[in-house]
């Protein structure tokens, strides 16, 4: 066990042991079935026209590059912390900092509701928009990736990670690319690439270092990459799905599966950056012992625990 995990407190152990079972799990039935029946479709974004897959992949684009440069405007930090103190009953003010004092058990409850509640938003928009199929995809991609990047923005300042600076939106864009996998061996690759680059961010790495590894091809790639795993769902539960249930069925599962890929995350980051805290202090107390009072003995009180 490395050494921050040995400062995990047990409930946060469970954390990290729920985190890693749901990676090392399959896909379930719903999943499944839409892999299998979208076996046929895996050519599918390259056989559409040309100028339609550019069109999507802008679509995505500029859904992207909106929350890069104006995520304030598409949900309230403070509207998120001022819920959490009040489900919790912690007053965390204004900063997100204060969560570390949570316990995590309560951080995940009002993280599910959040996911609970873009989930359903998300099956609302895509019945609303009325079509089905690659045209109407369209018309219904800005407005679910708002969706899919209010959910992310949200679970992060949820767990003190509020999207702040290159490092964090390339976070954000990688659990986004990552929600998009159906297939279980792409997830598992990607959670270890996410997991890696959630060490390379609390270590500080150089940005250009992490700009490489999570955007590597760029955001118009990545753009392209999102589109085409949406052509394929679209296409594929086109096939299982009937009708009008096909625009909500669609948006609602890729919530789910971008919400949940955050979920796990974020909550990974959270306890692991409570031990690393953990780890710090202990450090410390050791390169720096506490001062004997005269006629008391060592003190025991110099180092409390923090309450995190």
């Amino acid at each position: 066990m490395s050494d921050w995990k040995s400062h995990l407190r047990p409930a946060e152990q469970e954390v990290l042991d729920e985190v890693q079972a749901w990676a090392a799990q399959r896909s379930g039935p719903l999943g499944r079935v839409v892999t299998l029946v979208g076996r046929p479709f895996e050519k599918a974004f390259d056989s559409v026209p040309e100028s339609l897959r550019e069109s999507l992949a802008q679509g995505i684009h500029r859904a992207l590059v909106a929350v890069r440069t104006a995520s304030e405007a598409t949900f309230s930090q403070q509207g998120v912390l001022d819920r959490i103190s009040a489900r919790i009953g912690l007053d965390v003010g204004t900063e997100p900092e204060q969560l570390f004092r949570a316990d995590v058990r309560d951080l995940d409850r009002f993280a599910r509701e959040t996911l609970a509640f873009h989930r359903r938003a998300a099956a609302l928009q895509g019945a609303a928009a009325g079509v089905s199929g690659l045209f109407g995809l369209l018309a219904d991609v800005p407005v679910l990736y708002t969706l899919l990047c209010r959910c992310i923005l949200e679970v992060a300042t949820c767990y003190g990670f509020p999207v702040r600076g290159a490092a964090e939106e390339a976070h954000m864009l990688k659990v986004l690319d990552l929600g998009h996998f159906l297939e279980d061996d792409r997830r598992r690759q990607g959670l270890t690439e996410l997991e890696d680059l959630q060490d390379l961010i609390r270590e500080g790495t150089p940005l250009k270092d992490l700009e490489r590894l999570a955007l590597a091809k760029g955001l118009q790639a990545l753009s392209r990459q999102m589109a085409a795993g949406l052509v394929r769902r679209k296409a594929a539960q086109a096939v299982v799905l009937v009708g009008g249930l096909v625009g909500a069925g669609v948006n609602y599962q890729l919530v789910a599966d971008v919400g949940t890929v955050a979920w796990q995350a974020y909550r990974r980051r959270f306890v692991m950056e409570l031990a690393h805290r953990r780890l710090a202090r202990a450090t410390r107390a050791l390169d720096d012992p506490p001062a004997l009072d005269p006629g008391d003995g060592a003190r025991t009180d110099v180092y409390p625990e923090a309450q995190t």
